[in-house]
């Protein structure tokens, strides 16, 4: 697609957008093979490669990867992204981690078992491993760093260093000889150990980190990766401890977070979705809370099941801005039992939902643009739900 055609068509998408978030009448949902929707969300089709619980994925370049904790690693060509073609394949299983999956299109980083940040003590086996992905068609492992293990992992710098959320800092300068420091970056912070366990890092912008920990702790690692400087934090309110996301390389004045709660039903405080104003941190050096979502219990026809017929619940989860986004835009966000919650953030931080997608016996783990319009539903249960969200009903 030529750039002028690109522009068009997403100037087409943000007017057909703004007429969608004019106040009108709710719209109702409809059942599909896939599960039930709003009417501007199309269920395209399913994909059962990725079955085995499916705990998230990234888009890179022209390449979707995913994880499943039972096969490992799958790498999904997206020249057709309605119908996404399997080219690659890693057999490396795993339990419960690479939620967040971290690659810079040559390397991409797999952790094994040890989950420390909550079982307290390390699992048998714990260690990272350092994925060659040049190949599509043959990812292999490279090198593994024993004791390295952790549940998510983030690149730092084009992937030429890694943190892990319970602090793990690993030199990946060469990658085929990675190194796991002795200093944890928590420790070197001016916060040492009083941040609580993280679930997540996200390098915002190139050497500058956010953790989500309660309070988010924004960290600038470009001087000294091992030794990570304080530039700011939240005012200590809850719902920033699953994962956070700052837009346009942190120069939003706008941050999302979510906090993950296994909960039957929709309660608060915990497991919601939230907005936090960012834009007066150089001078406040925190960032404060503006407005927080979680879906409601309903009829499962009207897009909110009842109750929660698995342990995983009500409760956000990871999601992912438009890349419109703009001090406001559209967000997919996975809510688990929910499905994808596809939201409008305004200016000013408020969230309005305006529309779903609630899968049959789903778990939704992650929600992905692929293209402007097209969103892949990573689940638990399911594997992967193709899904076009359209500003007009069909």
């Amino acid at each position: 697609m030529t750039f002028g055609a690109r522009v068009r068509r997403r100037a087409a998408f943000a007017t057909a957008l703004a007429l969608l978030l004019a106040p009108v009448a709710t719209a109702s949902g409809g059942p599909s093979e896939g599960g039930f929707s709003s009417d501007n969300v199309e269920w395209i089709r399913h994909v059962p490669t990725a079955i085995g619980t499916a705990e998230g994925g990234r888009v890179f370049g022209n390449y979707f990867y995913v994880t499943t904790n039972q096969q490992g690693l799958l790498i999904f060509d997206l020249d057709k992204p309605a119908d996404p073609k399997l080219v690659g394949r890693l057999v490396l299983p795993h339990q419960f981690e690479n939620e967040d999956v971290s690659t810079n299109g040559e390397i991409l980083l797999l952790s094994q078992f040890g989950d420390a940040s909550y079982s307290g003590e390390r699992a048998p086996v714990s260690s990272l491993h350092v994925v060659d992905v040049e190949d599509k068609t043959n990812p292999h492992v490279i090198a593994t760093v024993p004791g390295a293990g952790d549940h998510t992992y983030d690149c730092i710098l084009d992937c030429r260093w890694a943190y892990s959320p319970t602090g793990h800092v690993v030199d990946l300068r060469d990658p085929a000889r990675p190194r796991l420091m002795e200093d944890k970056w928590v420790e070197m912070t001016e916060l040492g150990n009083g941040i609580p366990p993280a679930h997540d890092v996200t390098e915002v912008a190139p050497g500058m980190v956010l953790v989500a920990s309660e309070p988010m702790v924004y960290l600038d690692a470009r001087k000294d990766p091992v030794h990570p400087k304080v530039l700011a934090m939240s005012d200590g309110s809850r719902n920033s401890f699953h994962n956070v996301i700052w837009p346009r390389g942190a120069k939003d004045k706008l941050i999302m977070s979510a906090s993950e709660a296994i909960k039957p039903r929709c309660t608060r405080p915990t497991a919601m979705f939230k907005t936090w104003d960012a834009s007066r941190w150089k001078k406040t050096k925190t960032f404060t809370p503006l407005d927080e979502y979680l879906p409601e219990n309903g009829t499962f026809t009207d897009g909110n099941p009842t109750v929660s017929a698995t342990w995983y619940g009500c409760s956000a989860h990871w999601f992912e801005p438009h890349e419109s986004f703009n001090n406001g835009g559209l967000v997919a966000a996975a809510f688990y039992s929910h499905g994808v919650r596809f939201l409008d953030i305004a200016s000013d931080g408020k969230i309005k939902e305006v529309g779903y997608f609630t899968p049959h016996g789903g778990a939704t783990s992650a929600a992905y643009w692929v293209t402007d319009e097209i969103v892949y539903s990573v689940d638990l249960n399911r594997g992967i739900d193709i899904l076009r969200f359209s500003p007009e009903s069909r």
